[in-house]
């Protein structure tokens, strides 16, 4: 009986401190605030298999009063964008050798229904991306990016929809991993696609299951390279915690992010944690 209370004590500290859980939706509250907020764990695709809501989750977008997207899409600089995304001093196809580049023309036509050299100047990281998060199957009727779903959805439903991040941000982060590790990046996503179970197909049914710790475990074991790791997931972390703090303050906020920052002691729940907020799953 003393060794079941001890267990439970150490597993009830751990859940609290880790934020670890069989959960994508969390609700953040403070002790006398008059609202709560929400965060929910997205994937950047438009898998149909993401396209399944628990009552909670639905529920806690209906009765927030203003709904914030990863990144702005309402104040995009096009312009901008394109200028950093696009250097016609790189080329992919230079970059490959013959048999890889005809995979990926192979695996880019079959997805976007377009051969990979409209793209060749774009930044690497931005192709291994699009093939690692689009299945080629059977996607939701909306053809939408869960994301862009979710704010589609609220913003008919008379919601303000904003950004927790900048287009600009985002690629910065990207852009901060050099083009010689972007190929090879872009090189691994390729052989990626050629196994019979996918890295993606792991992730989407960790993520259906809401097992962000399982996520969490899964990005370690592919061994990001470190840059890539501050730059995409600890430094952006810190940048969401901080901006959703100061939003909660205004009113009744649902948060989405990517759901890799969700866990971990230096995921967005425990960052949350650390200034005193009340982190609870919702399901």
């Amino acid at each position: 009986m003393q060794n079941s209370r001890i267990f439970f004590f150490v597993f009830v500290l751990f859940y609290q401190v880790y934020g670890y859980g069989q959960s994508l939706c969390w609700k953040i509250s403070k002790t006398g605030a008059k609202h709560d907020s929400y965060v929910f764990g997205t994937m950047h695709s438009s898998d149909a298999r993401l396209f399944k809501f628990s009552k909670g989750m639905e529920e806690a977008m209906n009765k927030s009063n203003v709904f914030v997207n990863e990144m702005d899409m309402e104040n995009l600089d096009v312009m901008g964008i394109m200028k950093d995304m696009v250097n016609p001093k790189n080329s992919i196809k230079a970059e490959l050798n013959e048999k890889d580049y005809a995979l990926l023309d192979s695996i880019v036509t079959a997805k976007f229904s377009v051969p990979v050299s409209i793209f060749d100047n774009i930044q690497p990281i931005i192709i291994s991306s699009l093939i690692e998060t689009t299945t080629g199957d059977e996607k939701d009727s909306s053809g939408l990016f869960l994301d862009l779903y979710l704010a589609q959805k609220s913003k008919a439903n008379g919601k303000k929809v904003i950004g927790l991040e900048t287009a600009a941000e985002q690629i910065k982060s990207l852009n901060a991993l050099s083009y010689e590790d972007q190929i090879k990046l872009l090189v691994d996503a390729l052989h990626e696609e050629q196994k019979p179970k996918s890295d993606f197909d792991r992730m989407i049914d960790f993520y259906v299951k809401g097992e962000i710790d399982s996520l969490l475990a899964m990005s370690e074991e592919a061994k990001m390279p470190p840059r890539m790791m501050e730059e995409l997931v600890i430094k952006r972390n810190k940048r969401m915690a901080d901006r959703m703090e100061k939003m909660f303050a205004e009113t009744s906020h649902f948060f989405t992010i990517g759901a890799l920052h969700l866990p971990g002691e230096k995921g967005v729940l425990n960052l949350l944690r650390k200034k005193g907020f009340i982190v609870t799953p919702v399901l």
